[in-house]
């Protein structure tokens, strides 16, 4: 919620108060989240068909092997065997510590460069004044 909100500020208003918007939203859900010593780890399982196209792709080029019900009884073994079960174990508190850091390396640099730039700028007008 927070990315979406700092997009829709950094389009509207401009990128720079988008980036301080998710910085100090951040920063508010780590202090809210910190005198909890809980442990927030969870552990996401999905399944994943990405093997699949290919297999069927396989399978499909030669359709009369379906037609046996020994190849067909292979075919499906086969398919229950790409399908695989994956899981994602997740921590609240390193992906705000991380999503901060990023909005902090972001702020940095972009304040950094229309700095940089801004200084350039005046010495290129500098120079053309001198001249």
């Amino acid at each position: 919620a927070e990315y979406m909100g700092s997009v829709k500020i950094a389009k509207s208003i401009s990128e720079i108060d988008g980036i301080l918007f998710l910085i100090k939203h951040l920063l508010i859900l780590r202090e809210k989240i910190g005198p909890f010593d809980a442990n927030f780890t969870f552990t996401e399982h999905y399944i994943d068909f990405k093997n699949i196209k290919d297999y069927l792709g396989t399978v499909l080029r030669a359709p009369k092997s379906l037609l046996n019900i020994k190849q067909l009884s292979n075919v499906l073994t086969g398919l229950i065997g790409e399908v695989r079960i994956l899981e994602e174990v997740h921590n609240p508190k390193k992906e705000i510590e991380r999503a901060l850091k990023e909005a902090c390396e972001l702020f940095i640099s972009f304040t950094s460069n229309k700095m940089a730039k801004d200084i350039f700028d005046l010495l290129s007008q500098i120079s053309t004044f001198v001249k």
